[in-house]
């Protein structure tokens, strides 16, 4: 009986694994394609028997992509916009969940359903509204068009992120709150001195969520900021292009194809170390916070 169970556990345990490793190769293998054939010779590309180990390593694809990308400078463009967009995102939600969480107001129900409303509405939709106002305001093609909604609170996917503060300050005991308030701390100073120290998980997944989808946006990063703001996602997008445009003249997908998956390795590059580094803190903060979406 008792090898019988083991058995079975050995089993679940291999099925499992089994399930893991299948995911995993899913999910890893364009990574895997795209690096492969960064590296590849357009003579290894176009010999059908050399398919993701190339005979040799080839530098020659990413000297093209350094040659018509100025790559330094994008990057620094790109962080910095990113890390601005994520920090305003971390502070606005943040103090606007907290206001949710700790106070009674009127219509307070109604406008939890329309932060809930957001998180359902797909950004494309409500774009052109956007795009319209702060036309009013004079921001079009400026980088501000992107920081101050983020601070304001109506960033990338804010409403996410204003429901996770709000379950996690919600789930503060309002003792503490009380006991603070008595010692003559205000609002900020307990928001800050407080309740923001015990949302140091929600607050580390708002910045770090918020800076890898600002990296990644260019529709609407391209829409508001215009040319004030170039990201690595943009250049990539007309890299890819003038490719496409040198396709139609030159000859097949073939003698590209190399080129390109080096642009795309570039610039996912950074987002793979950062997220090396800061992996423990990454499902940490999901673990706690309790975040299951994209």
């Amino acid at each position: 009986m008792i090898n019988k169970i083991k058995h079975s556990k050995v089993a679940k345990n291999i099925m499992i694994y089994f399930l893991l490793i299948c995911f995993g190769y899913v999910f890893i293998y364009p990574l895997i394609y795209s690096t492969s054939m960064s590296f590849m010779s357009y003579e290894d590309k176009l010999n059908p028997l050399v398919y993701l180990i190339p005979t040799e390593i080839s530098w020659e694809n990413y000297q093209a992509v350094f040659s018509k990308i100025p790559y330094m400078k994008t990057l620094v463009g790109t962080i910095g916009i990113s890390v601005v967009c994520a920090l305003a995102q971390t502070l606005s939600c943040g103090i606007i969940g907290y206001g949710f969480a700790k106070y009674e107001f009127p219509f307070k129900k109604f406008f939890l359903a329309i932060i809930i409303m957001m998180f359902v509405v797909p950004t494309q939709i409500v774009s052109m509204p956007t795009y319209l106002l702060l036309r009013e305001v004079n921001l079009i093609n400026t980088p501000a068009a992107l920081i101050i909604p983020a601070l304001v609170g109506q960033g990338l996917k804010s409403s996410i992120f204003i429901l996770i503060y709000y379950q996690v300050f919600k789930s503060i005991p309002k003792s503490i709150d009380e006991a603070a308030q008595v010692d003559g701390a205000g609002p900020l100073r307990r928001f800050f001195s407080i309740s923001a120290p015990l949302a140091k998980p929600a607050i580390l997944l708002t910045f770090l969520f918020s800076m890898v989808w600002y990296w990644n946006e260019t529709y609407l990063t391209a829409m508001y900021a215009g040319n004030s703001v170039t990201t690595l996602p943009m250049q990539l997008r007309m890299f890819v292009s003038s490719l496409n445009q040198n396709i139609m003249k030159d000859g097949p997908l073939k003698m590209f194809e190399t080129i390109e998956m080096a642009a795309v390795v570039v610039t996912i590059l950074p987002l793979i170390i950062m997220y090396a580094f800061l992996q423990k803190h990454f499902t940490e903060s999901i673990d706690k916070t309790g975040i299951t979406g994209e």
